[in-house]
């Protein structure tokens, strides 16, 4: 997988000035997803709020609620994506009137991208056995951090839990 692709995995803060391109590379929408956000499954703004989460955790690896705005060129591109009109939004939080809505649909976007839930009888011991291994390389402990959030990435498990 490309660098490119993974820039963004680990951020918790996206810029304000993404690109287009970087918007379609990174948190572009299949025609199967696209398929999987048409009512009745999801309406109205559950549709975004579905997409936003998809986008961002296939992205990032982190559900959007660790992010403080999103850019508007990611918004205008998935409402277009999804045949909606533009909105203005200024958090994922202000997309749902209710915590259970949200939940569920980060639980169907880590069931879409193949993200499995961090547990403590498996993934922690091995990332405590990685985060051995990389600190031998790591130049920082930013650095060090990144390499596991790659690693937890790699692996189909978000960087932070639900």
């Amino acid at each position: 997988m490309s660098s490119y692709y993974l820039r963004f995995v680990g951020a918790d803060t996206l810029p304000k000035s993404l690109s287009k391109r970087e918007v379609e590379e990174c948190f572009g929408l299949s025609i199967e997803d696209i398929q999987e956000l048409r009512p009745p499954r999801f309406r109205g703004t559950a549709r975004l709020g579905a997409a936003v989460q998809l986008v961002m955790l296939r992205a990032t690896g982190r559900h959007p609620d660790a992010f403080s705005g999103l850019p508007s060129v990611l918004l205008r591109y998935l409402t277009s994506a999804l045949g909606m009109h533009a909105t203005d939004i200024a958090s994922v939080t202000s997309l749902y009137k209710d915590k259970d809505t949200r939940y569920e649909h980060q639980l169907w976007a880590r069931e879409r991208v193949g993200f499995a839930v961090v547990d403590d009888d498996t993934t922690k011991p091995l990332l405590a056995d990685a985060l051995a291994e990389l600190s031998a390389s790591a130049v920082s402990v930013d650095d060090l951090i990144q390499q596991s959030e790659h690693w937890l990435f790699d692996r189909k498990r978000p960087a932070v839990p639900p």
